[in-house]
């Protein structure tokens, strides 16, 4: 199975990243666009299964709403492909971010360990908190999915 992390997001452009062979994809896409000409690419590339961050449910309901609007569009374009779908609660992706054991607890320490994570994945740095949690969600895909 390749698979294809997706981080969803409503406000600002959705980051994705794959592995085909040894090269690492990756980039943004705007959620609100009918075709995404790198979504295909990654289709023609190898990939089966789309991973993507499930639901943050937070005490901003129209946050959590947009995120659902956005995570259905992403689903949407995934089936288009024919792509299989994996929603992953944070907490259980996390687990690739673990040190020790241990996952961070702070949004701040896992955005830093999810940065560490991705860098030492793809081999240089990952400067976008949402592509290294793209980069994370396809390595816990790949090994879990």
């Amino acid at each position: 199975m390749n698979c294809i992390g997706i981080d969803p997001s409503y406000a600002k452009p959705v980051a994705y990243a794959y592995k085909a062979g040894d090269v690492w994809h990756g980039g943004e896409f705007d959620v609100y666009a009918m075709e995404v000409p790198s979504l295909e690419e990654a289709k023609v590339n190898g990939v089966t299964t789309a991973i993507i961050e499930d639901g943050y449910v937070g005490c901003n309901m129209k946050v959590s709403m947009r995120l659902s609007e956005a995570r259905a569009r992403i689903e949407v374009l995934c089936q288009r492909l024919g792509w299989d779908i994996v929603r992953v609660a944070p907490t259980t992706w996390h687990s690739v971010l673990a040190v020790n054991g241990h996952v961070p607890k702070d949004r701040a320490s896992l955005k830093a360990q999810s940065k560490l994570r991705a860098t030492a994945e793809i081999g240089k740095p990952v400067k976008s908190d949402d592509l290294a949690d793209a980069i994370c969600l396809a390595v816990w895909g790949a090994a879990n999915g």
